[in-house]
């Protein structure tokens, strides 16, 4: 577990965390959501798209909707497919999201 952070008050921080557990990541989700002006999501362990590994991105992303964060959510992950297209289908889990 790994998270580190500026807290200074006069500067929006961008929170790196390697989250381990859907319960850490949503517990700092609603303490520094205030603080925070990016947020990056990659699952867990491997860094790749939202459902090939253990994160539940379903609660995280309900704990962003709730926590009044404002900001934007980037992508930062590897594709988990091989070959042409890769890209493109490592997005099919924004329609379980629609």
């Amino acid at each position: 577990l790994a998270c580190r952070s500026l807290l200074y008050s006069s500067v929006r921080s961008l929170i790196i965390c390697l989250a381990l557990s859907v319960a850490f990541f949503i517990a700092t989700i609603r303490a520094l959501s205030s603080r925070m002006a990016h947020i990056q999501i990659a699952d867990s362990p491997d860094r790749h798209e939202p459902g090939t590994g253990e994160l539940n991105f379903g609660n995280i992303f309900r704990a962003i909707e709730t926590s009044g964060y404002a900001g934007f959510v980037g992508l930062e992950y590897w594709a988990s497919g091989n070959g042409m297209g890769s890209t493109a289908q490592s997005l099919a889990w924004l329609k379980a999201l629609a």
